[in-house]
């Protein structure tokens, strides 16, 4: 008999999410198969840290003042 059956994967343990139709401490045989949300792979840490580092300097860029000059320091700012 061959049945289709949802689980959660839960302190080492495959909880079926269905009542199932066999006896208790019956062997069976498990083949799992994740969904295919679950199935991409997370992205690698290099490219997280290539990414983060563009964002970086992408924001750094972007928060100079217009004209690209450097911003005045505060005694350019304010004559004493």
């Amino acid at each position: 008999m061959t049945q289709a059956v949802d689980a959660i994967f839960e302190d080492g343990v495959f909880k079926p999410l269905t009542r199932l139709e066999i006896l208790e401490h019956q062997k069976v045989h498990l083949l799992v198969e994740l969904p295919s949300t679950q199935t991409e792979a997370p992205p690698s840490p290099v490219d997280s840290k290539a990414a983060g580092q563009q964002l970086l300097k992408t924001l750094h860029e972007a928060s100079r003042p217009m004209g690209g000059k450097s911003w005045k320091s505060r005694d350019e700012l304010y004559e004493r």
